[in-house]
């Protein structure tokens, strides 16, 4: 795209083969833009990436299709915009992240790239425009989530969502786990929850590229993430898992340089996979470390089994990536039963996410 006359242009980005190409310089333009956007909403690199890690992910159109483009301003980055449209099977829901630099957050730049995301849904013949941004903590006027739980600053995002037509549906509560501290919480957690789900329930746990017999069941438990976890009004597609798209999902984790740990609960009559949490980390293993998927089947909950999977993991995590200072998660305000896990394992809150919805008219 051309710049216009106020000096503002959007372009495409080229998902380059590798990071040592020619065609490499605006991926890596775009991952810095994104990692500076989140250290000025949370004042912190905790929810950063580096292009490595990035990279795979970008290159991996049979799951998700992804668009990205830089805006500038006089040629200097000031935002990213990004559209990802869900592969599964009649979806309507275009998922987005707008990265909007402060010094150019102005509401040409927010428009520009609404009218963009909006072109490209329909170009695409999708309705429902959906984000989860983090927001800018502050004081002041406040809006409540429409699910009843939790509440965001109104800061420039909100308001540019806002004025778009979006509707706050759902609050995501970040928290954050010292590594670093007393492991006392952990160690009782895991001692408390292991006896109550003693003779019913075993534990199992891998690396990554897991292990052939835990394939399916693995699938099995990611599949249901997406219809098993609260998510208010925000429409979240039927996900379908299978062996191959493990293997694309860990391909991605290894080809990214990130080291992943995964423990799992197996149910002793069945032999199935119920419950199971992930932990993430890259840059050696001395970075922040991601609480990725954690889920507890729902006909097998009552047992005390997100907390057995979560300290079970932490503590293996202290001996895995001991240089790891914290470990950050996101969770639904509305799922009190996993806060409460976090919070007795002595998570703190240190942020907030909006999930923002927006239906298309025809």
């Amino acid at each position: 795209m051309t710049a216009d006359e106020a000096g503002l242009s959007i372009d495409p980005v080229v998902i380059p083969l590798s990071l040592d190409g020619p065609d490499a310089t605006d991926f890596l333009t775009m991952v810095d833009v994104r990692n500076a956007v989140l250290r000025e909403r949370t004042g912190d690199d905790d929810l950063a990436y580096s292009a490595v890690e990035l990279l795979p992910g970008w290159q991996n159109d049979e799951d998700e299709e992804g668009h990205v483009w830089i805006a500038r301003q006089d040629g200097i980055p000031i935002a990213r915009f990004v559209v990802e449209f869900p592969m599964e099977a009649g979806s309507d829901v275009v998922w987005f992240a707008f990265d909007v630099l402060a010094a150019g957050s102005r509401p040409d730049v927010w428009n520009a790239g609404f009218d963009l995301l909006e072109r490209t849904a329909r170009a695409h013949g999708r309705h429902v425009l959906q984000s989860e941004p983090v927001h800018r903590p502050g004081q002041g006027e406040v809006l409540k989530a429409r699910s009843g739980f939790g509440e965001i600053p109104i800061d420039d995002q909100a308001r540019a969502l806002l004025d778009r037509g979006f509707a706050l549906e759902q609050v995501d509560r970040i928290s954050a786990l010292d590594l670093q501290g007393d492991r006392s919480l952990i160690e009782r957690g895991f001692a408390d929850a292991l006896a109550a789900s003693a003779g019913a329930y075993t534990l199992v746990e891998w690396t990554f590229p897991t292990p052939d017999e835990f394939v399916d069941g693995y699938a099995a438990m990611m599949a249901r993430m997406s219809t098993d976890a609260p998510s208010a009004d925000l429409d979240w597609d039927a996900e379908t898992w299978d062996a191959e798209r493990i293997r694309r999902y860990e391909r991605e984790a290894i080809e990214g340089e990130r080291f992943t740990n995964i423990v799992a609960a197996r149910h002793v009559d069945s032999g199935e996979l119920v419950a199971f949490t992930e932990l993430h980390v890259g840059d050696g293993r001395t970075g922040v470390t991601e609480q990725g998927a954690t889920l507890v089947l729902a006909e097998h909950r009552g047992h005390r089994l997100g907390m057995l999977v979560k300290a079970a993991n932490l503590l293996t995590w202290l001996d895995l990536a001991p240089e790891s200072p914290r470990v950050s998660t996101f969770n639904a305000e509305e799922n009190r039963h996993m806060l409460a896990v976090n919070e007795a394992l002595g998570f703190e809150p240190v942020g907030y996410a909006g999930g923002w919805k927006k239906v298309l008219e025809d």
